[in-house]
């Protein structure tokens, strides 16, 4: 079989949309981003309720591993750094006073 010129265009177009939709794809993952922490239940237990009233910004979730005792959050890689760093404080405090409790 010979290869026309419209066969050849379409071959042109097809390798050019692929360069084009993987680097569309890259750059859209690219704004995303995930923080995990490790959490054992008892911690978990006593942030979860406070990890509620902490407004997420933007495109974010909290997701609790508990068979990998793990809190990750996943969203926009802006948004993940400003919740993880609300995140954090909430477990730190709640850390404390779970052995303040036990103590």
């Amino acid at each position: 079989p010979s290869l026309d010129a419209n066969t050849l265009l379409w071959y042109k177009i097809a390798n050019n949309w692929k360069k084009h939709a993987t680097a569309a794809i890259q750059k859209f993952m690219e704004r995303f981003d995930f923080k995990d922490f490790q959490v054992d239940q008892d911690l978990w237990e006593n942030v979860k309720c406070r990890s509620n009233q902490f407004k997420l910004p933007g495109l974010v979730n909290v997701v609790h591993l508990p068979t990998e005792n793990k809190v990750v959050i996943v969203g926009e890689w802006s948004n993940v750094l400003d919740a993880s760093t609300k995140l954090q404080d909430i477990l730190k405090k709640a850390k404390e006073e779970l052995e303040n409790e036990r103590n």
